[in-house]
């Protein structure tokens, strides 16, 4: 955020202070702030199916974000953590307090958490990595693909209207940060396809967690009983009971 206000103040004033629906320039030029964001309940979250994903930083945040897949196809992101100097054995306790507030299934490694890939390696060090010291301590971390034009734009195509006219990804209202860093995205200069790297912890959890599952698709309608048939026959007779 200080680095935007440095850089770009006119984007940032625009971002803190005015719509996020209208920002000049932005990279994912289908979000709307009032459009992407929305309530949903999640009706039995223990028999839900639930992702996580995750930026890992100390001195640079780590983010986490709740993922709900809902029963018509969407993907919603109920929740996010940004954490600031928390080492992984300090991250996990605040991942299962959000667990038990969202009412996920426990433990923590029953949900699967996708991270950037770069959380397997070493960096020339000869300690074990990110990667398995979240593990020993009991939250293990799945690499996502970190393929930023390609998943810059799987992001774009889930971020598009399903047949139903709702976005396939939308945000709780709660997922503030992870909000405005979509809303902040724009173009690198000389590169066009990809971000710029400005206070973009939020929008790479996102990213990865578009990497890692298959892009969403409508539940495809039953169809109804034909007349005379023994299902059409029962269709009338609950009809008729519920009526009655």
């Amino acid at each position: 955020e200080r680095q935007l206000a440095v850089l770009q103040p006119w984007r940032y004033h625009q971002l803190r202070y005015g719509d996020c629906d209208s920002f000049a320039g932005q990279f994912f030029t289908s979000w709307a702030d009032h459009k992407h964001t929305r309530e949903v309940r999640i009706e039995d979250p223990k028999h839900a199916t639930w992702y996580r994903s995750l930026d890992w930083g100390y001195h640079d945040p780590c983010v986490v974000a709740w993922w709900a897949v809902l029963p018509d196809g969407h993907y919603h992101c109920v929740a996010e953590l940004k954490l600031k100097e928390h080492t992984p054995e300090e991250v996990k306790p605040e991942v299962q307090a959000m667990d038990r507030t969202l009412g996920l299934p426990t433990p923590v490694a029953a949900t699967r958490t996708y991270a950037d890939p770069a959380v397997r390696q070493r960096q020339g060090q000869t300690g074990e990595a990110i990667l398995e010291t979240f593990g020993k301590c009991g939250m293990p971390l799945i690499p996502s693909v970190n393929e930023r034009k390609n998943g810059w734009m799987r992001v774009t195509s889930l971020l598009r209207d399903a047949p139903d006219g709702i976005p396939w990804m939308t945000f709780a209202p709660e997922c503030k940060y992870i909000r405005r860093t979509m809303a902040s995205a724009v173009s690198k200069e000389l590169e066009l396809e990809d971000i710029e790297e400005i206070d973009d912890h939020g929008r790479d959890c996102v990213r990865y967690f578009a990497m890692s599952r298959p892009m969403p698709t409508a539940p495809e309608a039953q169809p109804r009983p034909g007349p005379g048939t023994a299902g059409h026959i029962l269709d009338e007779a609950i009809a008729e009971s519920a009526a009655a």
